[in-house]
């Protein structure tokens, strides 16, 4: 049989537990124990979470991205998110924390990603599993997601560019309007006085 790397391995069980895990089914703790101690956990160095993604990343074919990017934030929370594309206010974060610590933390990075999403930033997750597990279709998700974003940041920009020139239209109307009705009313001055 094949010799499935440790990594691709653990990449897989943590993908499947994230699919099937719900609160009280029997066995998940012990199978986020399990994680903990095998997994890449805490120690994963920050800098080795950021390469497996930035192979994917590449993978995908994706631009270069603005790398520790501020938090958008609606109500002032302060911090920087992984990878951000400005042209499709998309921001990408890394996850490889451990099992337990992810749980605990989860309730702060929905937080984030709320306040990111009401200034219309789309938040994207990659955890360490599906970095290791699947970089291929994780790459494929990623690099749709980038296009989709970008496609609707293009509508954005060109409704928007279309309503100024509207107004501006209707300013430019409205100005000719009254030029008219001025001169109409010194012609009738004139006439009749």
């Amino acid at each position: 049989s094949e010799q499935v790397p440790l990594d691709h391995a653990l990449g897989r069980v943590g993908a499947e537990l994230a699919r099937v895990r719900r609160r009280g089914l029997p066995g998940v703790r012990r199978l986020e124990t399990v994680l903990d101690r095998l997994g890449p956990g805490e120690g994963l160095p920050r800098s080795e979470l950021e390469r497996l993604g930035d192979e994917v990343r590449h993978l995908a074919g994706l631009p270069e991205p603005v790398h520790e990017h501020p938090l958008p934030s609606a109500h002032g929370r302060t911090g920087f998110v992984d990878r951000a594309w400005l042209e499709a206010m998309l921001i990408v974060e890394y996850d490889g924390r451990r099992w337990h610590t992810r749980r605990a933390e989860i309730d702060r990075d929905h937080q984030r990603d709320l306040e990111a999403s009401a200034l219309g930033w789309h938040p994207l997750r990659l955890t360490w599993e599906q970095l290791t597990h699947d970089p291929d279709s994780t790459a494929e998700l990623w690099r749709s997601t980038y296009e989709r974003r970008l496609a609707l940041r293009c509508i954005e920009l060109v409704e928007t560019n279309a309503k100024a020139l509207l107004l501006d239209a209707h300013h430019r109307a409205g100005q000719a309007h009254d030029v008219v009705a001025h001169r109409e009313l010194d012609h009738d001055a004139r006439l009749h006085g």
